[in-house]
């Protein structure tokens, strides 16, 4: 049935269910169309299974485990649908509480080998094409939200390694610095961009890190009357900011810009 789905999108751009008017609704029914996601071409996604995705699978928990599990096997696809790159401008639009009904709470179970099996892969430092490097950015980047410790760690230990080995990556970690709402992947997102700019060439990259280091500086210490609100997220800053500061002990027009050492204890920020 799966391949049969397959090849109806294929022959007819319709989905399954559409030829089954009256199982429209029924779970077994959506589940098959899903599941024939990796058997499909990209252009074989009709504007329906968008529509689905995006606006009714998103209130099942039943259906979006089932899609997880076959979007972790086309993300790296670069003319696929709901790749990686879909995924991460589809979830950093949604509020904190949507994003973890939608996602986290599905990505974060231990038994859920095939993500464990993606974060590992990526764990050797093996040296991946641009375009490669940067689906994978995009999906390792969303799953430091997950609760679950052991993902959580190997993903931010991961992220270091692709930013070590492709750096020009680093501006899509300052994009989602920008985009994300909560500090808890935000805590994450600094740990692992630090672990990934110590290793870099500096000879290299240092016009981008200079750039990381002010905007990480007018995000987290600047851009408010008091710092960021939480302690590991200011202190992953703080270390960012004192390593570009040491990297650029002969650039006094550069360090000059953290001369009111806002980076620096006591915040005083408000208690909460």
């Amino acid at each position: 049935l799966v391949m049969l789905a397959a090849r109806i999108a294929k022959e007819n751009t319709k989905e399954f269910w559409e030829l089954l008017p009256h199982f429209k609704n029924n779970i077994l029914v959506y589940t098959i169309s899903i599941e024939s996601l990796s058997y499909r071409n990209p252009n074989q996604i009709s504007d329906s299974f968008v529509y689905f995705v995006e606006n009714i699978i998103t209130h099942s928990p039943q259906l979006l485990k089932y899609f997880w599990h076959e979007q972790f096997k086309i993300c790296l696809i670069s003319g696929a649908t709901f790749n990686s790159k879909w995924l991460y401008q589809f979830l950093t639009k949604k509020n904190n509480s949507d994003f973890d009904f939608i996602w986290t709470a599905n990505i974060s179970k231990m038994y859920q080998t095939y993500i464990r099996d993606f974060i590992v892969w990526f764990r050797t430092d093996r040296i991946l094409e641009y375009k490669t490097a940067e689906l994978a950015l995009y999906q390792l980047l969303l799953l430091l939200s997950s609760p679950n410790r052991y993902y959580r760690d190997n993903t931010t230990k991961t992220i270091s390694i692709i930013l070590k080995n492709e750096p020009r990556l680093l501006s899509l970690c300052t994009t989602f610095m920008l985009e994300i709402k909560d500090p808890y992947i935000m805590e994450r997102l600094l740990a692992a961009i630090l672990g990934g700019i110590v290793n870099m060439d500096w000879s290299l990259t240092h016009t981008a890190i200079h750039e990381l280091g002010l905007l990480v500086y007018t995000i987290i210490f600047d851009n408010n009357k008091e710092a960021y609100q939480h302690v590991l997220v200011r202190d992953y800053a703080k270390q960012i900011i004192d390593y570009v500061i040491f990297k650029s002990d002969n650039e006094p027009e550069y360090t000059r810009f953290f001369e009111n050492n806002k980076h620096t204890a006591p915040y005083t920020s408000e208690w909460i």
